[in-house]
């Protein structure tokens, strides 16, 4: 007699459905076999990692508009931020001899500012990247600036009983 056969032993945990006859018996004799796992027993999947991301080294570089800029005028700085991975962040811009001109964002790899200079001169200037949980900070090379125009002061010295006053002009060029 053809027909199917469901082996539904509790002990075995093996449920089949096979063609009745040999193929049947076999099928059945090899779930006897088979060794039976308890929940305690059967491996569980390792839960899925998240590895923490690792900083990876940046480069910035700094450009700026024009070396040369007239006194009490703006001077356009940009930082470019290097990076295998997306920057965010942001870059602060130093003068080596005035402290902090300013700072911004990072926006598309760049920061983009305006920098004023409060005196005639050189300033060594320099960008610093911040960094951020996907990248290291960095800093550019120095690249100088010059405040050009023509300021004037005055020099006073007391000698005994005698004032001296000497005006100077000087120009930066």
């Amino acid at each position: 007699m053809r027909g199917w056969f469901v082996s539904t032993l509790k002990r075995t945990r093996c449920f089949m459905k096979v063609p009745s006859g040999i193929v049947a018996a076999l099928s059945l004799a090899l779930c006897f076999l088979a060794p039976i796992r308890t929940s305690a027993q059967v491996p569980s999947e390792a839960p899925a990692s998240n590895p923490t991301p690792v900083e990876v080294p940046t480069t910035t570089t700094l450009m700026l508009i024009s070396p040369e800029i007239p006194q009490g005028q703006a001077l356009l700085a940009t930082a470019t931020i290097t990076s295998t991975n997306p920057v965010s962040g942001s870059v602060q811009f130093f003068a080596t001899n005035a402290g902090q001109l300013g700072y911004a964002g990072v926006s598309n790899g760049k920061a983009v500012t305006s920098l004023g200079f409060p005196y005639l001169g050189v300033y060594p200037i320099y960008a610093e990247y911040s960094g951020d949980s996907l990248n290291q900070g960095s800093k550019s090379a120095i690249v100088t600036a010059t405040s050009t125009g023509t300021d004037s002061f005055g020099f006073s010295g007391t000698t005994a009983t005698l004032v001296h006053s000497v005006p100077m002009t000087i120009s930066v060029q």
